[in-house]
């Protein structure tokens, strides 16, 4: 080995230490944590939805409520000015294309046999047409005619009790079965009735309700069965004609169309 041979050199591979900035260690971390990333990202999406809500990209609005500005304020939207008189017209015509409506409630019908069992009751057991109480003779029409009256010798009210005295002792001899009679066939007469109803005359009136204007009718108990009819249908005074719904009814009831004779 040579004494004097070239001495080897050793390169230095340890690299300078230098203090890291606390602020760049610190963003460092934070771009590396997901958990704290995923939160950043939320803020940020709630930020934007609150800009999208509240239109931050337009001049807020400087008037509040009770300002009252020198010289007005300059509107942001098109609007128009109500119109009370065609807001009324088109109510009212929206009215007029609506079919009345009335609501049918059959009790009253309901009470009428008995009410007439008791009129009949009481004119069989009468004696004398004095004794029949005041809202029996008027349910009968048992008064004075026109020309006459009540110190007459003989007044159509007398005869007319007469008469119904008479109808009313021809079955068996006996009241009680020709009042059942009659009861009962009235009953069947005024079965469609409850279907339809009776309005009275003078609501129709008051509504002005024409001959051809439908009407309909709604039941009280059932408000979501209704039917429509014409005036006529549910008129009383038209429903007796002739050729009304009662007035063809009745011929098929021989008791009760003696009585309507009368």
């Amino acid at each position: 080995m040579p004494l004097f041979a070239p001495k080897k050199t050793r390169t230095s591979r340890a690299a300078t230490l230098r203090p890291a900035s606390k602020t760049t260690r610190w963003f460092r971390l934070t771009i590396r944590n997901r958990e704290t990333l995923l939160r950043l990202g939320l803020c940020l999406l709630a930020v934007g939805l609150i800009l999208v809500a509240t239109q931050a990209w337009h001049v807020p609005f400087t008037y509040r409520l009770g300002d009252k500005p020198s010289h007005g304020i300059i509107a942001k939207i098109d609007f128009k000015h109500p119109n009370r008189f065609k807001t009324e017209n088109a109510r009212l015509e929206a009215e007029e294309q609506v079919d009345p409506i009335f609501v049918n409630h059959t009790e009253k019908l309901d009470e009428l046999p008995g009410d007439l069992r008791v009129g009949l009751t009481a004119i069989a057991q009468a004696k004398q047409v004095g004794e029949l109480p005041i809202q029996v003779l008027n349910d009968f029409g048992l008064q004075p005619g026109e020309a006459q009256t009540s110190d007459s010798d003989q007044p159509d009210m007398y005869r007319e009790f007469e008469y119904l005295k008479g109808l009313l002792a021809e079955e068996d001899g006996a009241p009680r079965g020709r009042i059942d009679t009659l009861v009962r066939e009235f009953e069947q007469l005024i079965e469609p009735l409850k279907r339809q109803g009776l309005a009275d005359p003078k609501d129709l009136d008051e509504s002005n309700i024409q001959p051809d204007t439908r009407v309909m009718v709604v039941d009280a108990d059932n408000p979501d069965e209704w039917e429509v009819f014409l005036p006529e249908d549910i008129k009383l005074d038209d429903l007796l004609k002739d050729t009304g719904l009662l007035g063809v009814r009745i011929r098929q009831y021989v008791n009760l169309r003696v009585l309507k004779d009368f």
